[in-house]
């Protein structure tokens, strides 16, 4: 009788389904989702400004969060624990940014209550020392908009 030494190929079909179907450390399967999508639009005059001074636009994302009662004393001065951030910059045309919530400070989700999302979007002060756009701001608990893309429209400061 001869020992077969390697595997047959309904073997390899079924090792492969397994490694499939199992949770991938390598592919994040462990670590929580903190990543979502901000799209920018720009009013015609906002979008015209920004291209005559070769502006770019400034996406803002911050992780934070209220302390947990056993954490409070490690609370920023407004009552909120930071637990990271991350900028984006945008053409002047505006468009999508991909927040990818890499800078999270996972250790310290769990000092918080509801781990929130507070975005803010403004000029990248490239042609001038002060912010141009007047963008609405956003913040949500990130359980709720994780994978989403969130709309952010802005306008020209002076614009009415």
């Amino acid at each position: 009788m001869q020992r077969r030494t390697h595997p047959s190929p309904r073997g390899l079909v079924l090792a492969l389904a397994a490694l499939c179907l199992a949770p991938s450390a390598a592919a994040g399967a462990d670590k929580p989702a903190y990543g979502l999508s901000v799209e920018v639009t720009l009013s015609p005059k906002a979008a015209a400004l920004l291209a005559e001074k070769h502006e770019a636009i400034t996406v803002s994302a911050m992780y934070l969060g209220r302390p947990v009662p056993s954490k409070k004393s490690e609370a920023a001065p407004d009552g909120t624990i930071a637990l990271g951030s991350e900028d984006l910059t945008l053409p002047a045309s505006g468009g999508r940014a991909v927040v990818t919530g890499t800078h999270v400070v996972t250790g310290r989700v769990k000092w918080v209550k509801s781990l929130q999302i507070s975005i803010n979007v403004y000029s990248a002060r490239h042609s001038s020392p002060d912010n141009l756009l007047d963008c609405d701001a956003f913040q949500d608990a990130i359980a709720n908009v994780h994978g989403k893309t969130i709309p952010i429209h802005c306008k020209l400061i002076d614009e009415t």
